[in-house]
């Protein structure tokens, strides 16, 4: 372990469930990277989100306090002016902060965020809530300034990420990546998608057949568009919209390992915390319904992996 202060890392992704890991006892899903991870850190195996929708939870995230104490009870919520944030504690205490990736706290659309809406964070370079993974890739920096990119959204935010770490690494940092896999729609690049083409996977205990995007007890999701091939690959499917998961799950995977490896080519990982979750999960016909929202398992409990240089005695 090193003799520098220690960073922080913190991973995480939007709508996984905690089963969706080898290291969960889950061997049809290829998530190689997390499991070492869980090797070398400690596997949290019983880790509930506060509230398991997108905003409630990030606004707890970057505040401490329960959605109650912000009025953040809704997607697209703000939290208060004068909120005393993570971020702003940390930057009092000479860390750099940064944001790279998924926002969506405060709004939606695939928008930059204005300044006051940035939680303190110092660097920013992202956008609110854009769900497509293939078309209108963007971010935008501190400056509003928009980059496009024609690769998949995971990638570029592993790039982004790694990009600004080499620019940050010889100062203390806390760094959080938000990733928008796997949540829908589901699009994951097609090395991924074929790692599960034609699989015969285990639904969760209790689920039915029921149409991935139908608004059931949680909140209404998008229709696949008709016209649009690539919303039409799992249609009403849900064995189908599974092995797209699970694809999206892997490459999430792939991710972090870039991620891993990142801060052993920087020379940083000997004092670096490392921590991955996720803001929900996702309920895949459990109990009859979709999405999250619900305070069934597989909606509320999530991931949480945390590694800490030299391990945990």
């Amino acid at each position: 372990m090193s003799d520098k202060p220690l960073n922080v890392l913190f991973l995480f992704a939007d709508q996984m469930h905690a089963f969706a890991m080898g290291c969960m006892g889950n061997n049809e899903i290829k998530t190689p990277n997390l499991d070492k991870l869980a090797e070398q850190g400690v596997l949290f195996r019983n880790c509930y989100s506060n509230a398991p929708v997108c905003t409630p939870f990030r606004a707890t995230l970057v505040s401490g306090l329960y959605g109650t104490q912000t009025d953040t009870l809704r997607n697209s919520a703000y939290i208060p002016d004068g909120t005393r944030t993570l971020a702003a504690s940390l930057n009092d205490g000479g860390v750099r902060t940064s944001w790279v990736g998924k926002w969506h706290l405060g709004d939606k659309g695939n928008i930059p965020i204005p300044p006051e809406l940035r939680a303190d964070f110092t660097d920013f370079i992202g956008y609110q809530c854009y769900n497509d993974f293939l078309h209108g890739v963007k971010f935008f920096n501190e400056d509003h300034v928009e980059h496009v990119y024609d690769h998949h959204r995971t990638d570029v935010t592993t790039d982004i990420a790694i990009e600004r770490l080499e620019k940050i690494k010889d100062q203390p940092f806390a760094m959080f990546v938000s990733y928008q896999n796997p949540h829908y729609p589901e699009q994951p690049a097609r090395r991924f998608e074929q790692m599960y083409t034609d699989a015969q996977l285990t639904r969760r205990p209790n689920a039915s057949d029921v149409e991935p995007y139908t608004n059931t007890q949680s909140p209404p999701s998008p229709k696949p568009r008709e016209n649009d091939p690539i919303y039409q690959k799992y249609g009403g499917n849900l064995d189908e919209y599974l092995r797209q998961y699970y694809a999206m799950v892997t490459q999430l995977d792939d991710n972090v390992g870039r991620m891993m490896q990142a801060l052993e080519e920087m020379g940083i990982a000997d004092n670096t915390v490392v921590v991955f979750t996720s803001d929900h999960g996702d309920m895949q016909g459990s109990q009859g319904a979709v999405n999250k929202g619900l305070p069934w398992e597989e909606s509320s409990r999530i991931p949480l992996i945390v590694r800490t240089p030299g391990g945990v005695s």
